[in-house]
């Protein structure tokens, strides 16, 4: 398979990082107008590092356009003299939806997708959309790349602001409790280290026991909760200060914003 990657940020970098990773049998063609940022994958046979856009485009069978949205069409846009209209577009341009796209690019086989952080590890969840022109084979390619992220499932387009907040934003709420939480060991005596061993191993093993019983939190809360006990204690303090409604306005407040950029974006 021939993978086409436009743009080596960050979510560039990724998909590139988890392909070569997972993935041997695939040849990528990349490009990023940032020389500094292609450097390191010269030396990957795997990887041809191309000096424009059109050679990614006409080169591959499968395009990953990480750009920017500001910067979104005039990529977009050189699709229109495309070698190859059987292309597929897996894109994770934030508030450009399918429409958009197509009506940009030229292109029929679009995929819409939201990436999240883990996936650097294998633990991402990947959101996706597909436009009708998608078929099996197209699907079956999709689902093996996005495998390299970690889980994917499927949305609705209108859903994407939502899972904005709730996946993609998310993980930046999480380590901010977590750093939280490891400072409030050194407070007690601990070191970086011992505190943030002790913070993520309780945090992950929290996040399966939930996940593997399917418990609800809040019966979870319960069995560690005793009467009159320490973990009330916390609790209570933590309720009084709205650490519950700084949570809720936290991520309703992301969703609004992800809102605006697909209503900016949106045809």
């Amino acid at each position: 398979m021939k993978i086409g990657i436009l743009g080596v940020g960050n979510i560039g970098d990724l998909f590139l990082q988890r392909l070569l990773e997972e993935d041997g049998d695939n040849s990528y063609y990349i490009f990023d107008p940032e020389k500094e940022k292609t450097k390191k994958y010269h030396s990957d046979e795997r990887v041809t590092v191309c000096k424009t856009e059109e050679n990614v485009i006409n080169n591959s069978e499968v395009i990953i356009p990480c750009v920017k949205p500001q910067y979104a069409e005039n990529v977009l846009i050189k699709f229109q003299s495309s070698q190859n209209k059987d292309a597929l577009i897996i894109s994770p341009i934030t508030g450009f939806n399918i429409h958009k796209i197509k009506h940009v690019s030229g292109m029929n086989k679009i995929v819409t997708i939201m990436p999240n952080l883990p996936a650097y590890v294998g633990e991402g969840l990947t959101l996706y959309c597909l436009s009708d022109d998608i078929n099996k084979n197209d699907l079956e390619i999709m689902k093996k790349i996005l495998s390299s992220l970690g889980k994917f499932t499927q949305i609705k387009e209108r859903d994407f602001p939502a899972v904005t907040a709730l996946c993609g934003s998310n993980p930046a709420f999480i380590f901010v409790i977590i750093e939280s939480m490891i400072d409030a060991g050194i407070k007690m005596g601990f070191s970086y280290e011992k505190s943030k061993e002790m913070v993520l191993q309780t945090i992950i093993g929290s996040a399966k026991l939930i996940k593997k019983t399917g418990m609800h939190p809040g019966i979870a809360k319960n069995t560690v909760t005793s009467p009159a006990g320490t973990t009330i204690e916390g609790i209570y303090f933590m309720e009084k200060n709205g650490l519950r409604g700084t949570i809720l306005e936290a991520l309703i407040t992301t969703y609004d914003k992800a809102k605006e950029f697909y209503d900016t974006y949106k045809e």
